[in-house]
């Protein structure tokens, strides 16, 4: 008989795995810490995830969900300047505030996974519909919208990261640009309507 999969202990090794992280790095971190921390056995880590690295993408997975959940809403705006610039803002501001989790996509993609999670998914599949739908209503130049989904979101965890994992730089000296980079991009006639 197979044993009951149980979201609140995956949600405690997520959690556990996050501060143990964070902490250690992830290479310095043995699953049995993990698993300690969660108050779990050691071996019942493996009926949830098959390795660090699966914890490791579940973390992603947890980050990008959350960074979609919170643009998703901004795109349904009116008037597609503002969707745009609302949707931008609150990708970064959601990273800013998660810079922990940020970290863990270069280890995410670094072990040889670069297709996206089902979170990376669900942001990259609504600017795509967001884009289809601007350029049926003739307000946006017509581009392979899933490439410029990817683009997007590349050009925000890039901005993201220099700012809020390497602190090269301040967020505001790239959001501007980026909004407005994106506006005069994708939105035909842009530029005349403002000036």
């Amino acid at each position: 008989m197979a044993r009951k999969i149980d979201p609140d202990k995956r949600t405690r090794i997520l959690q556990a795995a996050r501060k143990t992280f964070n902490e250690y790095g992830v290479e310095k971190t043995p699953i049995s810490l993990i698993a300690k921390r969660a108050n779990i056995a050691t071996g019942t880590i493996y009926l949830y995830f098959k390795s660090k690295e699966d914890i490791v993408k579940g973390l992603v997975d947890l980050y990008m969900s959350r960074s979609s959940e919170r643009f998703i809403p901004a795109l349904s705006h009116p008037d597609v300047a503002t969707a745009i610039k609302n949707a931008v803002h609150e990708a970064l501001q959601h990273a800013g505030e998660e810079k922990d989790l940020l970290r863990l996509i270069d280890v995410y993609r670094s072990s040889g996974r670069s297709k996206p999670t089902k979170g990376d998914e669900m942001g990259l599949l609504a600017i795509e519909t967001k884009l289809n739908s601007v350029v049926e209503q003739g307000i946006a130049i017509p581009y392979n919208s899933r490439i410029v989904a990817e683009i997007i979101g590349g050009m925000i965890e890039w901005i993201a990261k220099i700012c809020f994992v390497y602190k090269v730089t301040n967020i505001s000296r790239y959001e501007k640009t980026l909004v407005s980079m994106l506006q005069h991009g994708l939105l035909k006639d842009f530029g005349k309507k403002r000036s």
